[in-house]
């Protein structure tokens, strides 16, 4: 087990885990939210949502994961880093809560089918409870994905949405913005 994503980063899977070992995995975490923060350099309302969740997850693992003060070491460590990117901070704060690499992978998938939906029933292009079915639809074929993606392995994360990409940037031309992003 181990690292940054699925054994247990700094106290969280395996007690007493060493300053030194605790020091690796946000050296690790650091160089993937860096190659993170390449990708989303040139989009800047992509950059500013996933820094923005990387943020509030922090914070919200700081408040929820109290219970040793190695886990609250690594939360200020995480949010002193300035921008920490949302998928690269859910991986670290599922690490720390001891999960493996597809639970976290499957809160990805959920969070992202579930986002999408919600986005759609605020454009009123479908009713809630239409989502709602939508959503049970979509989940085990999510599931399967995400767990394909978790034996992958961090090395091969990439972006598949190229059309997505190309537009999100021009979101901030927008006279009035729907979406906060």
């Amino acid at each position: 087990g181990g690292g940054v994503v699925g054994g247990g980063m700094a106290g969280g899977g395996a007690a007493g885990v060493s300053v030194a070992e605790s020091t690796r995995q946000l050296r690790a975490w650091a160089a993937l939210d860096a190659q993170l923060h390449a990708q989303l350099a040139s989009n800047q309302p992509g950059y500013r949502a996933s820094v923005e969740q990387g943020r509030a997850l922090v914070r919200v693992g700081g408040a929820w994961l109290r219970r040793a003060a190695a886990d609250r070491r690594v939360c200020a460590s995480l949010l002193a880093h300035g921008r920490p990117h949302g998928a690269t901070t859910l991986g670290a704060l599922c690490a720390m809560l001891g999960l493996p690499p597809e639970a976290a992978a499957e809160a990805v998938a959920y969070t992202t089918t579930r986002d999408v939906l919600s986005a759609a029933v605020r454009l009123n292009l479908i009713g809630p409870l239409a989502a709602v079915g939508m959503q049970a639809e979509v989940t085990e074929t999510a599931l399967a994905f995400a767990r394909a993606a978790a034996a992958r392995g961090v090395a091969h994360a990439a972006s598949a949405a190229p059309l997505i990409e190309a537009l999100h940037p021009c979101h901030d031309l927008l006279d009035r913005r729907i979406f906060r992003t």
